[in-house]
């Protein structure tokens, strides 16, 4: 409690009543009991804990004690609630268990309890009955996800070289989207190579069409799906490895590149034919160049961390993988393209991400 004696003197004095700068003159034939009215009236309308306890130093038995006390409990409730809400915000959208069992030993009798139990309790459920590498699909027709673990990886070349921590786990494409897969969404094929509709993948579209397919996959879905950041799409490509090629030392077994195809048809092949990586994800190398959800910058200095997409100017978008008619260099799992948003290509594709669960 505040002490307010100097205060109390100094205003008594003057027989004025003062509060919070505000100063009201009491004419000397005014009793105690219009005293009490006009300071009352003055903390009303502030409505702060300051002029509520001001009001029982000075009329701790007052008319308007009881009320005063019963102001001070709520906007204390009220700041708690609102710190509460405002952690809230951010556990509910977390993952991480743990984040979510300090929020629940924190606010053990908060309004937000019984959802925050709920939340950890599914969390540890997903923990218990779902595995890395373990697969699932959020609906029919939806492409196939891998669930990838947390953790912290070396990303980029030597110069480039920086660690990335993914502090909980997220879901990727095991393989890329396919014609199939988009034409259960968007109604049309704008790919070029047709002839295997149901494995091949889509080719021919352009980051802002593979964001539009996302949308209205979500739409369809009620999930979340996303381009993978570029930093998702490596770690998820190494698998725990600091292998050459996403799966491999040996190009061949995990990719279609244009060196292994000179003497045959040149074009994008069927999704999941070539040797997956350590956590079962086909044809990172190669196949489809696979956009990203990163605006392109030419290094990684000032990246996220975190493993978030780094947002760029909006003119160009990271590809990642290289694809069938590249060279061996160009599959490598450290191997980096850009083009513009809109920019169409027969070498073009991509897969899908999420957040877990």
């Amino acid at each position: 409690m505040k002490t307010f004696t100097s205060w109390n003197l100094a205003c008594k004095a003057m027989a004025i009543l003062c509060f919070t700068g505000i100063a009201i003159q009491v004419y000397a034939a005014d009793n105690i009991v219009n005293s009490e009215t006009i300071l009352w009236s003055v903390v009303q309308k502030k409505n702060a804990t300051e002029g509520y306890e001001v009001y029982l130093v000075q009329f701790p038995d007052g008319k308007f004690a009881a009320v005063a006390k019963a102001a001070i409990k709520k906007i204390k409730a009220d700041k708690l609630l609102q710190e509460e809400n405002g952690y809230w915000a951010i556990v509910q959208d977390s993952e991480d268990g743990n984040s979510v069992q300090k929020f629940i030993d924190k606010y053990p009798n908060g309004a937000n309890i019984v959802a925050a139990k709920i939340k950890l309790a599914t969390i540890r459920k997903i923990e218990k009955e779902f595995k890395v590498g373990q697969t699932f699909k959020g609906c029919a027709t939806c492409p196939e996800m891998v669930i990838v673990p947390a953790g912290n990886f070396i990303m980029g070349n030597k110069v480039n070289a920086h660690r990335v921590t993914f502090a909980s786990p997220f879901a990727i494409g095991k393989k890329e989207v396919t014609q199939k897969e988009w034409i259960a969404v968007m109604g049309s094929n704008p790919s070029k190579f047709k002839d295997c509709v149901g494995n091949c993948p889509v080719d021919n579209v352009s980051w802002s069409d593979a964001t539009e397919f996302i949308n209205k996959l979500n739409i369809k879905t009620g999930k979340e799906y996303r381009l993978p950041s570029e930093a998702e799409w490596e770690y998820a490509c190494r698998a725990g490895t600091q292998q050459e090629y996403c799966g491999s030392n040996d190009a061949n077994s995990v990719a279609w590149s244009g060196v292994y195809e000179k003497n045959i048809n040149r074009a994008s092949r069927p999704v999941a034919v070539k040797k997956a990586n350590a956590w079962g994800l086909y044809d990172m190398s190669g196949n489809v160049a696979e956009w990203t959800e990163d605006g392109y910058h030419e290094n990684f200095a000032g990246s996220p961390v975190d493993g978030t997409a780094w947002q760029g100017d909006g003119r160009g978008y990271v590809l990642r993988g290289g694809s069938w008619e590249g060279s061996l260099d160009r599959v490598r799992a450290v191997y980096r393209d850009f083009d513009g948003p809109t920019n169409r290509d027969v070498t073009y594709g991509f897969r899908i991400a999420r957040k877990f669960p």
